[in-house]
């Protein structure tokens, strides 16, 4: 029996676009390793494309320190597809629970799992990348209804702060936080 790729076509693949229908730009979703060694998982981010070798040597670029991994026990191909080569383990590399062969890559999707050894391996979107730029979008939106408030008010922090439904002092935090305090007008 031979594992077979995830359909490239699916919504979890992992070059499937963003949804950013508000913006009409499209980028790739970042990925990231979920790893449960030790009784603990750890998410390791991975690049749009390239290679990552996972395996115990200081030259992996992913170390497992697990006495069941080899020293490059796997390699991650990740691009348009994603797959995973066995790179002679002696302990085997897992995929959707079968034994793969070394040196045919095997094709990944979102939410694949695989054993590397028997450390468990899971392929997943990496949120914190998607929530770190959420967060700036945010900021930026927020300094903008900001500016908006202060110069529609004359550069007067107090009606800026009504305008915006906010203390003064909330106001003025922000605009500490930005480098704008002792802005009192709006710029010409």
């Amino acid at each position: 029996m031979s594992v077979s790729p995830s359909t490239p076509e699916s919504p979890d693949a992992p070059d499937a676009p963003v949804d950013t229908a508000e913006t009409g730009v499209s980028e790739p979703r970042p990925l990231a390793l979920e790893v449960e060694l030790g009784g603990a998982v750890q998410v390791h981010a991975l690049p749009a494309a390239g290679e990552v070798v996972l395996g115990r040597s200081r030259t992996a670029t992913l170390q497992l320190d697990h006495t069941s991994v080899s020293r490059e026990h796997v390699r991650l191909r990740l691009g348009p597809a994603t797959s995973v080569e066995d790179l002679g383990s002696r302990n085997g590399t897992f995929v959707r629970g079968e034994r793969i062969a070394a040196g045919v890559p095997v094709g990944l999707g979102v939410g694949d799992a695989f054993e590397v050894g028997s450390v468990l391996v899971r392929l997943v979107r990496d949120g914190r990348r998607q929530a770190q730029r959420l967060r700036e979008e945010v900021v930026e939106l927020e300094r903008a209804r900001i500016e908006a408030a202060l110069a529609a008010a004359g550069g007067n922090q107090s009606e800026a702060a009504r305008r915006l439904g906010m203390s003064r002092g909330a106001l003025l935090a922000r605009l500490r936080a930005w480098g704008l305090v002792g802005r009192s007008k709006s710029p010409p």
